[in-house]
Protein backbone atom coordinates (compact mmCIF):
# COMPACT_ATOMS: atom_id res chain seq x y z
CA UNK A 1 0.00 0.00 0.00
CA UNK A 2 1.49 3.18 -1.05
CA UNK A 3 1.82 6.06 1.65
CA UNK A 4 -1.71 8.35 0.41
CA UNK A 5 -3.37 4.99 0.64
CA UNK A 6 -2.50 3.97 4.16
CA UNK A 7 -3.01 7.80 5.56
CA UNK A 8 -6.24 7.86 3.55
CA UNK A 9 -7.47 4.10 5.17
CA UNK A 10 -6.96 6.07 8.51
CA UNK A 11 -8.97 8.45 7.79
CA UNK A 12 -12.61 9.23 8.29
CA UNK A 13 -15.39 10.70 5.44
CA UNK A 14 -15.84 13.92 7.56
CA UNK A 15 -11.86 14.52 7.73
CA UNK A 16 -12.70 15.19 3.74
CA UNK A 17 -15.46 17.95 4.35
CA UNK A 18 -15.22 21.17 5.48
CA UNK A 19 -15.79 22.30 8.96
CA UNK A 20 -18.60 24.28 8.47
CA UNK A 21 -20.06 21.70 6.48
CA UNK A 22 -19.20 18.56 8.98
CA UNK A 23 -22.59 18.53 11.22
CA UNK A 24 -24.72 18.97 7.99
CA UNK A 25 -22.81 15.92 6.12
CA UNK A 26 -22.82 13.86 9.40
CA UNK A 27 -26.75 14.14 9.22
CA UNK A 28 -26.63 13.25 5.91
CA UNK A 29 -25.29 9.74 6.63
CA UNK A 30 -27.53 9.01 9.65
CA UNK A 31 -30.48 9.58 7.10
CA UNK A 32 -28.73 7.46 4.74
CA UNK A 33 -29.16 4.52 6.96
CA UNK A 34 -32.52 5.19 8.40
CA UNK A 35 -34.12 5.95 4.95
CA UNK A 36 -32.45 4.54 2.65
CA UNK A 37 -31.10 6.97 0.71
CA UNK A 38 -30.36 10.90 1.02
CA UNK A 39 -28.32 13.61 -0.31
CA UNK A 40 -26.27 16.77 0.71
CA UNK A 41 -24.29 19.61 -1.11
CA UNK A 42 -21.12 20.51 1.29
CA UNK A 43 -17.24 21.28 -0.05
CA UNK A 44 -14.92 18.92 -0.40
CA UNK A 45 -11.66 19.65 1.46
CA UNK A 46 -8.11 18.82 -0.15
CA UNK A 47 -5.38 18.60 1.32
CA UNK A 48 -3.95 21.58 0.76
CA UNK A 49 -7.18 22.79 1.95
CA UNK A 50 -8.73 24.06 -0.84
CA UNK A 51 -12.90 23.51 -1.32
CA UNK A 52 -14.78 22.26 -3.76
CA UNK A 53 -18.68 22.48 -3.79
CA UNK A 54 -20.66 18.73 -4.23
CA UNK A 55 -23.55 16.92 -4.26
CA UNK A 56 -23.40 13.65 -2.35
CA UNK A 57 -25.69 11.54 -2.83
CA UNK A 58 -25.96 8.43 -0.58
CA UNK A 59 -27.51 4.64 -0.37
CA UNK A 60 -27.99 2.10 2.04
CA UNK A 61 -27.37 -1.24 1.12
CA UNK A 62 -26.13 -4.79 2.39
CA UNK A 63 -22.73 -6.02 1.87
CA UNK A 64 -21.82 -9.56 2.49
CA UNK A 65 -24.33 -9.11 5.49
CA UNK A 66 -22.92 -5.56 6.65
CA UNK A 67 -25.49 -2.34 6.68
CA UNK A 68 -23.48 -0.31 4.09
CA UNK A 69 -23.46 3.17 2.66
CA UNK A 70 -22.33 3.83 -1.16
CA UNK A 71 -22.17 7.06 -2.20
CA UNK A 72 -21.63 9.41 -5.07
CA UNK A 73 -20.46 12.91 -5.69
CA UNK A 74 -20.77 15.65 -8.04
CA UNK A 75 -18.89 18.85 -8.63
CA UNK A 76 -21.10 21.65 -8.67
CA UNK A 77 -19.09 24.64 -8.99
CA UNK A 78 -20.29 25.40 -11.90
CA UNK A 79 -23.43 25.15 -11.23
CA UNK A 80 -23.19 27.29 -8.63
CA UNK A 81 -20.92 29.91 -10.79
CA UNK A 82 -23.89 29.96 -13.28
CA UNK A 83 -26.80 30.61 -10.44
CA UNK A 84 -24.98 33.15 -9.53
CA UNK A 85 -24.81 35.36 -12.69
CA UNK A 86 -27.84 34.22 -13.12
CA UNK A 87 -28.97 36.06 -9.50
CA UNK A 88 -26.70 38.98 -10.58
CA UNK A 89 -28.58 39.35 -13.64
CA UNK A 90 -32.13 38.86 -12.37
CA UNK A 91 -31.07 41.76 -9.75
CA UNK A 92 -29.83 43.89 -12.35
CA UNK A 93 -32.73 43.32 -14.55
CA UNK A 94 -35.33 44.47 -10.77
CA UNK A 95 -33.32 47.32 -10.90
CA UNK A 96 -33.76 48.74 -14.40
CA UNK A 97 -37.29 48.01 -13.64
CA UNK A 98 -37.74 49.64 -10.75
CA UNK A 99 -36.04 52.83 -11.90
CA UNK A 100 -38.34 52.49 -15.11
CA UNK A 101 -41.29 52.33 -13.09
CA UNK A 102 -40.46 55.14 -11.09
CA UNK A 103 -39.57 57.07 -14.31
CA UNK A 104 -42.96 56.42 -15.53
CA UNK A 105 -44.74 57.49 -12.71
CA UNK A 106 -42.98 60.75 -12.42
CA UNK A 107 -44.14 61.09 -16.05
CA UNK A 108 -47.76 60.55 -15.18
CA UNK A 109 -47.29 62.52 -11.74
CA UNK A 110 -46.11 65.46 -13.56
CA UNK A 111 -46.79 65.61 -17.26
CA UNK A 112 -46.18 69.34 -18.14
CA UNK A 113 -42.53 68.59 -17.03
CA UNK A 114 -41.39 66.50 -19.94
CA UNK A 115 -38.92 67.32 -22.26
CA UNK A 116 -38.03 70.39 -19.47
CA UNK A 117 -34.33 69.95 -18.60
Amino acid sequence: MCPASEEISRMSVLDFVMDKDRSVVAESMRQVFSAGENSVEASLVAKNRTETPYLFHGKRLTFEGKLCLVGLGIDISERQRAEKLLLDSENKQRVLFEEAADANLLTLLFPRAQGLS
